[in-house]
């Protein structure tokens, strides 16, 4: 075998199926090294999970080599069966996905946060989910909250559930820290109904416009916030400086992160879609991400909603549904019931 180039080593390598890529990592330190391979890696990646989207890219990133994205895919597929669930290092991508708008890269390669950021979180609590889907939602309402406020401390973040109509659970001028999120969240309850995302989604632009007559949040004891106090408010700038609202407009980046199930009659879904468009239409430095959650998704309607805005067929559209992930879901045909 000593004989054998590498090169032609690599091209019977390519037959192999990822666990007999690790076998074969076992016969010697040169068997490891081109078994580990990037290309034959990524090549069992797409053979079963499909051609990597950009968010698989940047989650292959983050764990640094396609079998290590691979194996931890296929360990949280194995836990979750017959449920189908990201890997935490692509969830994790898109979180940070939606916090990258606020970033612009210095001359010197650094990031520097340039610009405000309020999200929107729209959370189904209609009949068609179940307690664990609802609670697959809150687990992530929470753990991406928390990442959002570690890399942009001053951001805002308010929730809206969604069934038969939209109630605000969060609002976006409430402060919050750490552990204010943690106690909102923990404190959502299901609502059930129907599936009314369209008027999530005009809830969601309502807040942003801070055209929205909320009720009052509920008050928070300052024992349940971090000892780290929230800083105050920049003091106003000077008369020559100060901003017009069309200019504070472009300084904020916003994101509606759905969260649903997607199941809804035609005539709903095409309400969605024209409501998302519409709202990043008229709502500057928009983005929707739309996470699937449930049994029978409707992944073609949520990646309409993520790409509204765009035409479809181009490379922007593409991007934009891209935005898409399924969070936790059962396909029809996936069960045994």
């Amino acid at each position: 075998m000593a004989d054998i180039p590498d090169d032609l080593v690599l091209v019977i390598l390519k037959e192999l199926v990822a666990t007999e890529l690790v076998a074969v990592s076992e016969v010697s330190r040169r068997f490891r090294e081109l078994s580990n391979t990037e290309d034959l890696w990524r090549d069992a990646f797409t053979e079963r999970w499909g051609e990597p989207t950009t968010l698989a890219e940047k989650a292959k990133t983050i764990t640094g080599s396609w079998k290590g994205l691979y194996g931890s895919k296929d360990r949280a597929e194995r836990v979750a069966a017959p449920w189908a669930v990201p890997a935490d290092e692509e969830t994790a991508a898109m979180v940070h996905d939606m916090c990258d708008g606020v970033y612009r890269s210095t001359q010197d390669g650094k990031l520097q946060l340039t610009q405000d950021h309020e999200v929107v979180f729209l959370l189904d609590g209609s009949g068609s989910v179940t307690d664990d889907d609802f609670s697959t939602m809150t687990t992530f309402l929470g753990r991406a909250g928390a990442t959002i406020l570690s890399r942009t401390p001053h951001a805002k973040l308010g929730i809206v559930q969604f069934a038969s109509d939209a109630r605000v659970e969060r609002r976006l001028i409430d402060p919050v820290d750490h552990a204010s999120w943690a106690a909102a969240v923990a404190a959502l309850q299901r609502v059930n109904g129907g599936t009314n995302i369209a008027a999530s989604i005009r809830k969601a632009g309502k807040m942003f416009a801070r055209d929205l007559d909320e009720p009052a949040a509920p008050a928070v004891h300052p024992s349940s916030f971090h000892h780290a106090a929230l800083p105050p408010p920049p003091p106003p700038a000077p008369a020559s400086t100060q901003t017009t609202d069309a200019e504070e407009d472009e300084c904020v980046a916003r994101t509606v992160v759905l969260l649903t199930d997607g199941r809804t009659d035609a005539f709903q879904s095409r309400d969605a879609v024209a409501c998302a468009a519409r709202l990043m239409d008229e709502t500057a430095n928009c983005e929707i991400f739309t996470l699937g959650v449930g049994r029978g998704v409707d992944a073609d309607a949520l990646s309409r909603i993520a790409a509204a805005a765009h035409t479809k067929g181009t490379p922007a559209y593409a991007d934009a549904a891209a935005r898409y992930m399924p969070l936790r879901v059962l396909h029809d045909n996936d069960d045994e019931w």
